[in-house]
């Protein structure tokens, strides 16, 4: 990454324009690169090795179509099924930050969990202290709309689904 840095930098006095290393948001582009690789003799075997997915079927169907099961990990995240803590991935994934002037995000998958706030609250001040990560969002795995809700009230008998009343108005 820095290697590519530096050389956006190079090319950006070169042509007198200002060159951007961005990490790409696009999951299909770390789909069409694994793909492409693994059709290239030159990068078939080391792309084997690394890109996630259904590397069988995508063996398979090479050459029969484009749209296949296999991908790179996206940007500079941590694979998301990478058996690595949140502390690791904060670790690995705050040096990137700076190289990438482009642009980047870290994720903290919240899964179904209702975490405290004011844990969330402390985790928040100390990304925001304590590594180089400018820009983080709090996602959950499940998103709903809140017309379709229900939520689990321990004095009610039943699970109810919530009314208009209970919706914020929009701002």
């Amino acid at each position: 990454m820095t290697e590519m840095e530096l050389y956006a930098r190079k090319l950006s006095e070169k042509n007198h324009m200002t060159i951007a290393l961005a990490r790409t948001p696009a999951e299909t582009t770390g789909q069409r690169f694994a793909v492409a690789d693994l059709i290239d003799k030159r990068y078939h075997d080391m792309a084997a090795k690394v890109a996630k997915g259904d590397i069988g079927y995508t063996l398979d169907h090479l050459g029969k179509s484009r749209d296949l099961p296999v991908y790179y990990t996206n940007g500079t995240h941590v694979a998301p099924g990478a058996n690595v803590p949140l502390t690791k991935r904060m670790e690995i994934e705050h040096v990137f930050f700076p190289i990438v002037d482009g642009g980047n995000i870290f994720h903290i998958w919240l899964g179904e969990a209702r975490p405290d706030p004011h844990g969330l609250m402390d985790m928040a001040m100390n990304l925001c202290k304590n590594t180089q990560i400018g820009y983080f969002a709090f996602t959950r795995d499940l998103t709903v709309s809140l017309r379709q809700f229900h939520e689990y009230k321990p004095d009610q008998k039943t699970i109810g689904q919530l009314s208009k009343s209970d919706i914020p108005a929009r701002a």
